[in-house]
C-alpha cells in the first residue's frame, strides 16, 4: 500500500491528499518494529517500508535504518540469501518450493535496498 501511495504522490495524483499521507505515516510508524531482537520473528522492520533514501517515508523510520542494514548484512546465509521469518507449518514438496521462491524474492528485495543505501557494491 505504501508503495502505491508513494508512486501516486510522485505522479501528483489528486487521489493523494495530505490526509492520506498523514494516515500512511501513522500506519507505517504503528506497524514498524524497531526492536532488532524481534526481526527474526514475523515483524516488519524499517526497510520493509523504505527501499531507498529518497522514499517518502524515510523520516518515519529513519531511526531504524542503520540497525536494519546491519541486521540484513549479519543474517545473510552462506548461500547469499536470507531465510524467511515465517514457515508454512507443514513440510511438503510444495512448501519447500514456495520457501525457495520466497528466499529469492527476499534476496532481490534486500539486495536492491542495500545497493540503494550504499551498503553493498556490485
Amino acid at each position: 500500500m505504501q508503495a502505491l501511495v508513494e508512486q501516486l504522490y510522485k505522479a501528483n495524483s489528486p487521489l493523494i491528499t495530505d490526509e492520506i499521507i498523514s494516515s500512511m505515516r501513522r500506519r507505517i510508524l504503528e506497524n514498524t518494529c524497531f526492536d532488532k531482537n524481534k526481526w527474526n520473528e514475523y515483524y516488519f522492520n524499517p526497510l520493509d517500508y523504505v527501499s531507498s533514501p529518497d522514499s517518502l517515508w524515510l523520516d518515519v523510520v529513519k531511526s531504524g535504518i542503520e540497525d536494519t542494514v546491519d541486521f540484513y548484512l549479519d543474517t545473510i546465509n552462506d548461500q547469499g540469501v536470507w531465510t524467511p521469518n515465517f514457515s508454512w507449518g507443514v513440510d511438503t514438496d510444495i512448501s519447500k518450493q514456495v520457501t525457495e521462491n520466497w528466499k529469492g524474492y527476499i534476496a532481490v528485495k534486500r539486495a536492491k535496498t542495500l545497493l540503494n543505501f550504499g551498503s553493498v557494491e556490485l
